[in-house]
């Protein structure tokens, strides 16, 4: 386990974890490991999808030794949270689930925007990552190439391991991953389309309050934050509009506001006298 010296946002932790299997295993043989990235707050509903895709990645991989493979996810709604992968023509395979060069990615676009990429057959980025360390690690130095040199004295063991992280966070700013590499475009990347597999990012509550709800998952702390919040069932997640009878049909309202407004939605106060325990 690599503990960082402090957060520096998802592209130094990346290159971090890269520079150590460098430094541990040595130069030759550890940019030839196949590595995988996965965020730790996601969830799949279809797990046994994600991990066949999973596995096609590592083979894919094993025979494209300079490509980083992202797995996407089909996209289901004009997320605006969300970050989308525009594939480009088929590399290997001959369907649309066949490995794929990435023709651009689009980091979180507005509502307009992220209809059209869903129209176009766009995907989600689930930001789970297969590839050789060395392609990791050209990518990055493709892209960023002064936070690729801080990290040299690690990888290269020129001073203790602890010393040499501590030096480099202290010396690095916060960067991240999808801005400055992903949406930078490079030939390195491409895209496995995993299809439908029930994907979410659960860094967000209301996100995470949804999924358990969609799923039929209870837990405790899901009631207490549905009693102080609010989980009306008529809110559309794409436009924020409340279809209940107290709302007019024409009201839109940011999430938040809407949650805070919830205790006098009469639709939510009669779901809540029918089952108080779900509500």
């Amino acid at each position: 386990m690599i503990v960082q010296r402090g957060n520096r946002g998802t592209l130094p932790a990346i290159l971090c974890s890269l520079a150590r299997l460098i430094k541990l295993t040595g130069q030759e043989f550890g940019s030839q490991a196949v590595v995988g990235i996965f965020p730790s707050d996601h969830y799949y509903s279809r797990e046994r999808i994600f991990i066949k895709g999973v596995r096609s990645a590592f083979e894919y991989a094993e025979s494209n030794p300079n490509s980083v493979i992202l797995l996407g996810a089909e996209a289901q709604i004009p997320e605006t949270n969300f970050g989308y992968i525009e594939p480009a023509p088929v590399m290997e395979g001959r369907s649309k689930r066949g490995l794929m060069s990435v023709r651009r990615f689009w980091e979180k676009p507005s509502l307009d925007v992220a209809r059209g990429l869903v129209s176009r057959g766009c995907v989600w980025n689930t930001f789970v990552m297969v590839g050789r360390v060395g392609a990791f690690l050209g990518l990055i130095q493709e892209t960023v190439p002064e936070l690729h040199h801080a990290f040299e004295p690690l990888m290269h063991g020129q001073s203790p391991e602890e010393d040499a992280i501590e030096s480099i966070y202290d010396s690095i700013p916060s960067a991240d991953f999808s801005k400055l590499v992903l949406s930078a475009g490079s030939t390195r990347l491409a895209d496995l389309n995993l299809g439908d597999v029930g994907w979410s990012d659960l860094g967000d509550p209301q996100r995470l309050i949804e999924t358990l709800s969609r799923h039929g998952i209870r837990n405790p702390w899901r009631q207490i934050w549905v009693q102080e919040m609010g989980d009306c069932p008529y809110l559309q997640s794409v436009d924020f509009t409340c279809r209940c009878k107290s709302c007019t049909g024409d009201f839109k309202v940011r999430l938040s506001a809407h949650q805070r407004a919830a205790r006098s939605c009469t639709r939510m106060q009669e779901l809540r006298r029918k089952n108080p325990l779900s509500y």
